[in-house]
């Protein structure tokens, strides 16, 4: 199965995703201007759909991140009936696709008043629903220490994440995003690491899409 992965596109839907078996976004689609909870959601209705409708993947599998407040209002009961078929969005959730069992979660450490954040205590209770035998991990946030370096050389990733991941033999792929500037693809062990931000740290387009 041909995987391509993309994280961090902050409204910006013009980059070329390319094509494969499975599209996987690893949160923050939302423009980074100020909406309201329901001003936010009406243009994931009247963008973000129609766009994901195009992208010539199978499946199109997606998280929210700490950008996408109206994720905060509406259920993922809701998003989901919003979507085209083979579309799947996942709140601390899990789908099986072609036997590949993928989990989703939006949470990441707490920095200044954003969405989808707590502190590490709660960051432990959320991970642990994490199921045991998951294949691929899409969470917003990077495990603490893997393509997290901020530009200030500040690891922002989350040490419960990392220490949750420590206990998933079956887990191959953990895909995130969150920290731009850490964008890239590393193996440690069995699992591969994937930042699939597609902007800079700023708001400037990347050129690159994560093959896996």
């Amino acid at each position: 199965m041909k995987i391509i992965a993309a994280s961090d596109l902050h409204g910006n839907l013009n980059t070329d995703m390319g094509f494969g078996d499975m599209l996987i976004i690893a949160g923050d689609i939302s423009p980074m201007i100020h909406f309201s909870m329901d001003e936010q959601h009406d243009w994931f209705k009247r963008n973000f759909i129609p766009w994901l409708e195009t992208l010539n993947f199978k499946y199109k599998v997606f998280i929210l991140g700490n950008h996408d407040f109206f994720g905060k209002l509406y259920s993922s009961e809701v998003i989901n009936k919003e979507l085209p078929p083979n579309c799947h969005y996942l709140f601390d959730q899990e789908v099986i696709i072609e036997g590949v069992k993928i989990y989703g979660t939006p949470w990441s450490p707490i920095f200044f008043n954003w969405a989808f954040m707590r502190s590490y205590s709660e960051l432990e209770v959320l991970f642990s629903k994490i199921s045991n035998d998951t294949n691929i991990l899409i969470s917003h946030s990077p495990p603490e220490g893997i393509l997290d370096l901020t530009w200030g050389q500040e690891h922002a990733g989350s040490l419960a994440l990392k220490r949750r991941i420590s206990q998933l033999n079956m887990l191959k792929y953990n895909i995130f995003g969150h920290i731009h500037e850490g964008h890239g693809q590393i193996k440690n062990g069995n699992i591969t690491y994937v930042n699939a931000s597609i902007l800079d740290n700023g708001t400037n387009p990347i050129e690159i899409n994560y093959e896996i």
